[in-house]
């Protein structure tokens, strides 16, 4: 595996962690509000018996569907301005002896 492989893997995983963060964030925060907002009793209109948490929900779930439309279209994790991963080639303008005894040490 090349350095800028595992480099751009490294981003991937952070990518996903960042993602799962979020998800749970949003699925804790979301719950207890619409928990909180259905005890609370509805007064006055309402929006699937929601009086005040879709306030929170909609915006946030536009938000979310964003994260994973990105998470999930990306095609690529290199850092900007990175050139693309191709194979490191250690043994570059040196000869034969001199990489071996590089390696081995």
């Amino acid at each position: 595996m090349h350095r800028s492989d595992i480099a751009s893997n490294d981003r991937k995983v952070e990518a996903l962690q960042n993602l799962m963060g979020h998800a749970a964030l949003f699925l804790l925060v979301n719950v207890v509000a619409v928990g909180i907002d259905l005890v609370d009793g509805a007064q006055g209109d309402t929006v699937l018996g929601l009086d005040w948490a879709y306030w929170l929900l909609i915006p946030w779930t536009v938000l979310m569907v964003i994260h994973l439309i990105s998470f999930f279209s990306r095609t690529s994790y290199e850092m900007p301005g990175e050139p693309p991963s191709t194979p490191v080639d250690y043994g570059h303008d040196m000869d034969a002896e001199r990489f071996r005894h590089l390696v081995d040490h």
